[in-house]
Parts: C-alpha cells; structure tokens; sequence
C-alpha cells in the first residue's frame, strides 16, 4: 500500500475542526437572520481556519515529505507521458523503461556502486 497520511496530522484536523464550527456558526446565523454573526463567526472563521491550517503545515504539523517515494523518476524525463515514480522492488508499468534504464535521482551509495 501506498504511503499515505492525507488528514492524519495536527493541521489537517485543527483545521477541519475550524471550518466546521465555521459552517455551524454560519448555518446557525443564517437560520436566526443574524447577519454579522454569518460574517464573522462563518465566514471570517472560515477564512481563519485556512489560514491556521497553512500556518500549522508549515511550522511541520501537516504533512511532510514522503518518504516511501525516494526511489527512481520515471516519466517525462524517461520518455514516457506520465510522471510516475518507481520505488525500489517494483516493476515498471507496461511502455515505460526499465528500472535499469531508469537513472536514479540521487547519488548511489557505495553499496549500490559496488554491486552495480
């Protein structure tokens, strides 16, 4: 399975929680027609709750690099349509080079120098 942690980190889930406030404060206001409520308690919370979000990502509490996804590029730069990566043990889908073929996008380690 893929590496994946797509709405499991601290950003993901403040800001989830604020957006969601957002629109009960906003819903709720709209019901009672109280309209500086709507704007400030749905909408300006809502603006917040990005903002929070993007802040709290990049203090490192999103999502970060993928690490399962250090392997080879393959794609434009091999000739093929579709930018795809290929991690190590994997075959290559039918069209594309060989992982052989395939440059790796970082030095290789003595290890794999040795052997190769």
């Amino acid at each position: 399975m893929a590496y994946n942690s797509h709405g499991h980190t601290p950003a993901a889930w403040t800001t989830v929680l604020i957006v969601f406030l957002a629109f009960v404060f906003g819903s709720i206001a709209v019901l009672v027609q109280n309209w500086p409520l709507f704007w400030i308690g749905g909408v300006g919370l809502l603006v917040v709750g990005g903002i929070v979000g993007k802040v709290m990502q990049m203090m490192g509490l999103g999502q970060g690099e993928n690490p399962a996804l250090t392997g080879r590029q393959c794609g434009a730069e091999a000739g093929t349509a579709e930018g795809m990566t290929v991690r190590e043990g994997m075959a290559a889908p039918e069209g594309t080079p060989s992982q052989s073929a395939v440059k790796p996008d970082v030095a290789a380690t003595p290890a794999e120098e040795a052997a190769g």
